[in-house]
């Protein structure tokens, strides 16, 4: 599978990486995020947010899927900024895989522990990787 399935979203997720280098993992913080990336922000409070939960580093590597949970990570921020980091990380590393529908976000810290475990619907993701991309290029 040519790019882990990701070779007509490269540009995008690109462009992400290195906003989130650039703005958003040393000079944001939530409430930041909130205003500079709006329709972002929003598109996660309301349709990423549902399915994505919290658990400690000594569970994620056994965790498996609840109902209505899909994606587990660690915390460091915010719920959302924790996303972005670990979203980040999976494509930068060349572990982000899109399988069919869905989006595979694992990510592992720098003790090559498991950090982030879990699949997200592949569209959702991708809308919210686009607005922010949006908000950068029209801010800038």
């Amino acid at each position: 599978m040519m790019y882990n399935g990701l070779q007509n979203d490269m540009t995008s997720f690109a462009k992400f990486a290195f906003i989130f280098e650039k703005e958003i993992k040393a000079n944001v913080k939530n409430e930041e995020f909130k205003s500079r990336f709006k329709t972002a922000f929003e598109l996660y409070e309301h349709k990423v947010k549902c399915h994505v939960r919290y658990v400690k580093q000594k569970d994620i590597a056994t965790i498996t899927d609840y109902a209505k949970f899909t994606l587990f990570f660690t915390k460091k921020r915010s719920q959302v900024l924790d996303f972005c980091r670990h979203l980040r990380n999976s494509f930068v590393h060349g572990i982000l895989i899109k399988e069919d529908k869905f989006l595979v976000i694992n990510d592992k810290n720098n003790r090559q522990k498991v950090s982030s475990k879990g699949y997200f619907e592949y569209r959702l993701v991708k809308e919210f990787v686009k607005e922010i991309v949006k908000s950068y290029e029209y801010n800038d």
